[in-house]
């Protein structure tokens, strides 16, 4: 699921949006953890905060296709988890 990275945590004036193996590399490099699931692909129904702009004007609840195993364990300090899943998968 999408994470934020704040300014402070990344040292610049900019918002990073991290998906996939990128929110995986941002959280792990930022003292984050990331550990391997056994579900490897599927779809899945996430819950996302309709508060982010990123979701604005969306349901709450939306299907998603996962296509990796591997999914954020612990959230490094400095990013905000904006969607998960029920199984916390992402």
């Amino acid at each position: 699921m999408p994470h934020y990275a704040t300014q402070q945590s990344l040292g610049c004036d900019l918002s990073v949006l991290g998906i996939c193996y990128g929110k995986q590399i941002l959280n792990k490099e930022l003292g984050g953890t990331v550990e391997r699931k056994d579900v490897r692909d599927g779809q899945f129904e996430i819950q996302v905060e309709t508060e982010c702009p990123l979701f604005k004007g969306l349901e709450t609840r939306q299907m998603v296709l996962l296509t990796n195993g591997d999914s954020v364990d612990k959230v490094a300090e400095g990013l905000r988890c904006v969607a998960k899943s029920s199984r916390h998968i992402d």
